[in-house]
């Protein structure tokens, strides 16, 4: 394979930055597509995907962020306190080891 027949192969970083310098208001996308050597559909591609992963993205975290309920805070706090309770109980058995062998 010659070096004219080799593809470049962009970095997923090198991709955003591709992809935001196309969404630049006034950008020529055909002239940012011949600078790196990418074909404009493949442009749109990039630029479809990194939107599609910036919606999952916050979706997923809308979701794993904003739990809906008064259940969940519950949940919250009882883990809380279990823990407190072991850690307590881990501390009482520890003093009554050191009472007993004095």
């Amino acid at each position: 394979m010659t070096e004219e027949n080799s593809k470049k192969r962009y970095t997923a970083d090198e991709k955003v930055k591709i992809v935001l310098e196309s969404l630049t208001p006034g950008a020529n996308k055909s002239e940012i597509c011949r600078r790196y050597g990418i074909y404009s559909n493949q442009l749109i591609r990039w630029t479809e995907n990194a939107l599609k992963g910036a919606a999952e993205s916050v979706d997923r975290k809308n979701r794993t962020n904003h739990k809906k309920g008064p259940a969940d805070y519950y949940e919250k706090e009882l883990a809380y306190w279990k823990q407190v309770v072991l850690e307590v109980t881990a501390e009482n058995q520890l003093l009554k080891k050191k009472r007993v062998g004095d």
